[in-house]
């Protein structure tokens, strides 16, 4: 899957994006304009962390490894009480808060792009869709039905795997 991905972002650049379907989150080193580039999958399945300072710019697809790294560099790590209230009403931090005041987490459906000459780090929705068939021309039972296909084939395709599948 890696290869495949860096070759066609080699190839079509941001317009892989449109190609890949699935769950994602991946970033991309360019040396030769000393940027990179991160993505999470529209609907935010895959995460994408990342903490930023004067000193450092990191990225990771889990909280605690961020958290770990900045203990060891023994940089103040605090909670973030607002997201631990959040947690306990509706059962999750919504984006792009976390439990920590200083690691973030990329939106679904968005990318950042890091200059590393600048320190600068720049953060936009690069993927829009309507959940919903705008097409009015359509009948309302038709379009029920094409989004009930939709779904059923979006949820199949997530249900691929390598391997055995243990509960479904």
């Amino acid at each position: 899957d890696t290869e495949v991905l860096l070759n066609g972002f080699i190839y079509w650049g941001e317009k892989i994006l449109k190609k890949i379907e699935g769950m994602y989150s991946f970033v991309i080193l360019d040396k030769k304009n000393m940027e990179i580039f991160g993505y999470r999958d529209p609907f935010g399945i895959k995460p994408l962390f990342y903490c930023i300072n004067d000193s450092f710019f990191c990225f990771s697809s889990e909280q605690i490894q961020l958290a770990d790294l900045k203990k060891r560099l023994h940089d103040d790590l605090t909670t973030n009480k607002s997201s631990i209230c959040e947690y306990l009403m509706y059962g999750y931090v919504p984006n792009p808060a976390t439990f920590y005041s200083q690691i973030n987490s990329l939106p679904p459906g968005s990318k950042f792009n890091f200059k590393l000459d600048y320190n600068k780090l720049l953060i936009k929705k690069w993927f829009h869709f309507d959940l919903f068939l705008t097409n009015s021309n359509l009948p309302k039972n038709s379009s029920l039905k094409a989004f009930e296909n939709n779904l059923k084939n979006n949820v199949a395709l997530h249900l691929e795997s390598d391997v055995p599948i243990a509960i479904m």
